[in-house]
């Protein structure tokens, strides 16, 4: 029987591929992710791929002068496993080489750009700044000390805001009008000193502690540290450093509560319950806060979003063909995230659009109405009036975003044609 012409092209690019010499970027470093799983970084193109075992000892094969074909025998004989010259080279050219991890001749690899959740972002204390303040604070998360503070800190705190709770209450709406630059800067400060938390965590561990800037996420203002050289540390490490902005926050309201008790300024009482409810929203694990960073490493998931969803799409395709579904108790884990996940984005919109409409229909006319009155009187600017525009902002928010992506999504299906 003849072979066809597909065939036989089939058989020639195979023979160029055996014959293929991949070669390694020399600005590689890979570090162990958990038991399982690696992850590779570029040091100058700033990428990092997580790979899985197999991986990993198939890249220890690559020597810059074996080819596919050799590669794959020394992977045979090596580690007692079996993969394709096709296999290899899917995985070698298609999926790592975009990341520069395996050099192409006539390819010029692009540097990362700077996570895309973050708006307009810019740098305003440098890397070799924040190593020095970052040198100072760094005892405070050896292992004894860092557990017994977060301990105490955590008891220290909750009694003293539950004895003076009545306290607070009654002079909640109080918290901006007698000083607002006060409060605004303590505020402001204690972001701050949490982005010095993390960055001395990283210190701490090993990991080289990036800059803190200014950026916008869901359009709204907040700074940023960059620690995205966490990544090569253990995950017990990861999480402490997750922490870290957290504890840096305890820390502060501590200290001022403690001032409250000795001088009763009611002002070193009502920062700390604001820096509190700062951590508190951090603890967030839908969005990309400190809470979302913290659940990633500790189940040891890496794009939380985008791999919680794609199990519980995969979940969903299975349950509509009827097909034999294997899970373990990760696969679950993910699908129970991406429940509670949309659940919160639907309870978020159910209390917007059913409960309380007139906020999202008249919200531009509510901000202009309500800048007009602080504009003529300031003691108007007060915490319980400011909070009754949150949620509005956030609807507003992902609702762009949503319109955004989807825009983005036709104009990609569209380019593929």
């Amino acid at each position: 029987m003849s072979e066809t012409k597909g065939q036989i092209l089939f058989k020639e690019s195979l023979v160029n591929i055996v014959m293929i010499i991949p070669k390694l970027s020399p600005d590689l470093e890979i570090h162990p992710f958990d038991k399982k799983a690696y992850v590779i970084r570029h040091k100058t193109l700033d990428y990092r791929v997580q790979i899985n075992l197999e991986t990993h000892n198939l890249i220890n094969c690559i020597d810059g002068e074996r080819s596919i074909e050799q590669i794959g025998e020394l992977y045979e004989n090596r580690y007692k496993g079996k993969l394709s010259e096709q296999e290899i080279y899917e995985l070698l050219f298609r999926k790592l080489a975009k990341f520069g991890i395996i050099e192409l001749d006539d390819h010029q690899v692009e540097k990362k750009r700077r996570e895309r959740y973050l708006r307009l972002s810019f740098i305003f204390l440098k890397p070799n700044k924040i190593s020095f303040i970052s040198r100072i604070f760094k005892f405070l998360f050896a292992p004894v000390i860092f557990q017994l503070l977060f301990s105490l800190m955590t008891v220290f705190i909750g009694t003293a805001i539950a004895f003076n709770f009545n306290t607070i209450v009654l002079n909640v709406d109080k918290i901006f009008s007698f000083n607002i630059l006060y409060y605004l800067l303590a505020f402001e400060f204690g972001c701050l000193f949490h982005e010095i938390g993390h960055a001395s965590a990283c210190r701490k561990y090993g990991a080289s502690p990036g800059g803190i800037g200014f950026g916008f996420y869901l359009f709204l203002p907040v700074l940023f540290s960059d620690v995205s050289d966490a990544w090569r540390l253990k995950p017990g490490e990861r999480i402490a450093v997750n922490l870290g902005g957290i504890y840096f926050e305890m820390i502060l309201a501590s200290l001022m509560l403690l001032g409250y008790y000795i001088s009763h300024n009611f002002g070193l009482l009502i920062i700390p319950c604001i820096l509190i409810l700062s951590t508190l929203s951090n603890l967030n694990p839908f969005i990309k806060y400190d809470g979302y960073w913290i659940l990633s490493d500790a189940i040891g998931v890496p794009n939380l979003h985008k791999n919680a969803n794609k199990k519980f799409i995969q979940f969903l395709d299975n349950l509509k063909n009827r097909r034999k579904i294997e899970l373990v108790f990760k696969d679950y884990f993910l699908i129970f995230y991406e429940v509670a996940n949309k659940t919160y984005i639907f309870i978020l919109s159910f209390t917007v659009l059913i409960l309380n409409p007139d906020s999202i229909f008249y919200f531009p006319s509510n901000v202009y109405a309500y800048l007009n009155t602080i504009s003529k009187n300031i003691h108007e600017l007060t915490f319980p009036k400011l909070s009754v525009f949150f949620i509005p902002t956030l609807f507003y928010v992902l609702a762009f975003q949503f319109i955004l992506a989807l825009l983005k999504s036709k104009m990609k299906s569209r380019n593929v044609k």
